[in-house]
């Protein structure tokens, strides 16, 4: 009778490293989903604060601002910094703004950028229907 060993063999170590990079690959494409959707929200909140700034532009100017310098931004970026500000078009009655990514953002292919415009409504580049959830 032979004596056990006390280690594992070197096929085991082989089954047991690809079982684990296996389920490390089918995972990291969730999480990168996820962060994604959680860096959304940075830019859904750049362009609620502009839509905010457009309607405070309207009231003292009696128009729309036709960049983002007009409504007070010297940086139009979103606080975190993933999405730059676009007013695509702006006049007397009508806006259209952009959430522009940027960084990693750049990567979310689900949504792109965001957009909303003078009556509430908003949309992306490639209308994900979760973009804005």
């Amino acid at each position: 009778m032979m004596p056990r060993s006390k280690g594992h063999t070197l096929i085991e170590l082989l089954i047991g490293s690809s079982l684990l990079a296996t389920v490390t690959a089918m995972t990291i494409p969730g999480v990168a989903g996820i962060i994604h959707a959680n860096q959304r929200t940075d830019g859904q909140l750049l362009l609620l604060q502009a839509a905010k700034r457009q309607k405070e532009h309207l009231i003292y100017h009696y128009r729309f601002a036709k960049d983002a310098g007009e409504l007070g931004y010297v940086m139009p970026y979103s606080p975190d910094g993933h999405y730059r500000l676009d007013v695509v078009a702006g006049n007397q009655g009508r806006y259209l703004m952009r959430a522009i990514p940027t960084r990693a953002q750049m990567a979310d292919y689900n949504c792109g950028y965001l957009q909303i415009d003078e009556r509430g409504r908003r949309s992306s580049e490639h209308g994900g229907e979760n973009c804005w959830r």
